[in-house]
């Protein structure tokens, strides 16, 4: 049998200094008992609980310091990009909340998900970003799902589609380049499909043969 808190025995006691109070016609004491014993039950702790606060290795020690080589490879942008695209993130409200738990840094939060996101396979699982930048697994959950939701509400403010001079323009400039009919390209990370799609398949091949 499962033994009992001290929070379920202080209410297990104070019910009975109520019920006896009560017999005796005590109405100064059960009045008391039962305003305390609604304290105690509308708090879930006697006390206030100890919240441990984890203060991650990786960015305490490691971030700024690392080469601006090794800054792109993980994170795929620049330091300057990097700082640019996190002050504009800064300011959307699912980095504030109400709670007595603040959130970490926006830094933090953006340089977990650049990093999922720069790799496939395992590489983006989220145990291997828990370990990589010691982060509980919740942690790298919900830093994902905010910064991919920041970056959705801001995308119609930083990519739109050329108007229709802008695309003559540019067709006309990517037609003496040898590429007609084109408004223009973007190099970015090429993102795998699980497999080769069964019309065309041969089209979607990159330079490693990897169908993208």
């Amino acid at each position: 049998m499962p033994s009992k808190s001290e929070r379920q025995k202080l209410l297990f006691e104070l019910s009975v200094v109520a019920t006896l109070a009560e017999v005796d016609d005590d109405d100064e004491v059960e009045d008391e008992a039962m305003e305390l014993y609604e304290i105690v039950n509308s708090n879930r702790y006697l006390s206030d609980p100890k919240r441990h606060t984890r203060y991650p290795y990786y960015f305490l020690e490691k971030f700024n310091n690392i080469s601006d080589i090794e800054f792109r490879r993980m994170f795929r942008v620049t330091r300057y990009g990097f700082r640019k695209l996190r002050d504009i993130m800064s300011e959307h409200p699912i980095f504030s909340n109400n709670s007595h738990c603040k959130q970490s840094d926006v830094t933090w939060q953006l340089a977990v998900t650049l990093s999922r996101l720069g790799v496939n396979g395992n590489g983006a699982s989220i145990e291997h970003h828990r370990d990589r930048f010691d982060l509980g697994t919740g942690s790298v959950e919900s830093y994902s799902a905010r910064v991919i939701t920041a970056l959705n509400d801001l995308y119609s403010e930083w990519v739109s589609w050329p108007s229709p001079r802008r695309r003559r323009e540019l067709s006309e400039l990517m037609h003496l380049e040898g590429f007609p009919g084109c408004v223009g390209f973007i190099d970015g990370t090429a993102i795998r499909l699980a497999r080769k799609p069964s019309i065309s398949g041969e089209a979607y091949l990159d330079r490693k043969k990897r169908c993208v």
